[in-house]
């Protein structure tokens, strides 16, 4: 993205979604154990499902 030249708004879209799908699946956290944001999700879900609401 950084650098990068768009010529519509279409272009910046695909490019965004496809860095957050990156980030949300490869980068591992450091505060989160050195998980990814949606291995922590699913262990949150997972510690959260059998607690009544």
């Amino acid at each position: 993205m950084h650098g990068r030249i768009f010529w519509t708004i279409d272009e910046v879209r695909d490019v965004v979604r496809a860095f957050a799908a990156h980030y949300n699946a490869e980068w591992l956290i450091k505060k989160n154990r050195h998980r990814s944001p949606l291995d922590m999700r699913a262990v949150w879900l997972e510690q959260t499902s059998g607690r009544a609401t």
